[in-house]
């Protein structure tokens, strides 16, 4: 699968391999009480149209699984309101349902002389959709304030 960029010179490819899910339900399924298994691959590519009271000078993400961070970029300096992070990470998972997993993204503002300033975040629980290079937003107290382009995968693993 290839995702081409706004500006059009980048290009990323995810490979995925695709699977029969009948199939592979019926020979690889795991037990109800082991949860499923697989790898989850997030990507972040870029943001969009970020919206903050102050200059956005100095922009950074950080990127939980689970709660834990997992991720925090550098700063993306002089970017204005559309910084580019392209960062990823892989989580092998099992033993759970995938649903009950759970990634969350920050977007902060780095200042010098005061604290950081909250951008805007986005949660969503995982989930063997592939998204790629898909827009989603961010809010503060349900105010959008611009948009993330990530690609997530989840490829189901038959072990353990």
């Amino acid at each position: 699968i290839n995702a081409e960029y706004g500006d059009g010179t980048t290009q990323y490819t995810l490979t995925a391999e695709l699977y029969n899910p009948v199939h592979y339900n019926t020979m690889h399924a795991a037990s109800p009480e082991s949860g499923e298994h697989g790898v989850f691959s997030f990507f972040l590519h870029h943001a969009q149209n970020l919206t903050a009271e102050d200059d956005l000078d100095d922009i950074y993400a950080i990127i939980k699984f689970d709660g834990a961070t997992v991720i925090t970029t550098e700063t993306a300096a002089s970017s204005g309101d559309s910084p580019r992070f392209d960062v990823k990470f892989e989580k092998l998972l099992r033993g759970v349902e995938i649903t009950e997993h759970t990634v969350e993204i920050e977007i902060w503002d780095w200042d010098r002389w005061s604290g950081d300033d909250l951008i805007g975040a986005a949660k969503f629980s995982v989930s063997r959709s592939m998204k790629i290079n898909e827009a989603t937003p961010i809010y503060i107290d349900d105010s959008p304030h611009g948009a993330l382009f990530i690609s997530t995968v989840f490829r189901p693993v038959p072990f353990l």
